[in-house]
């Protein structure tokens, strides 16, 4: 889920940068801001939740799906 969120941010600020002199680019970045700090927030509650003694397992960011090819084409 954290990558996905992540991913997701990315993607949203990328698509926004040729556009951002315009209402929809600024919300683009907006919504690229929103879901960054949801990838944040994600393992921060779930740490505070594990610390008050709770059983919640701590989220993986792990890989797979889109995460792979986002990574691949941005790492060639």
């Amino acid at each position: 889920m954290i990558s996905f969120l992540i991913a997701g941010a990315w993607v949203a600020l990328v698509l926004s940068l040729p556009i951002s002199a315009t209402r929809a680019g600024q919300t683009l970045q907006s919504w690229a801001g929103v879901l960054f700090l949801l990838a944040l927030a994600t393992p921060l509650f779930m740490g505070l939740v594990g610390a008050m003694g709770g059983a919640v397992p701590a989220p993986q960011a792990a890989g797979g799906g889109i995460g792979d090819l986002l990574g691949t084409v941005l790492g060639s």
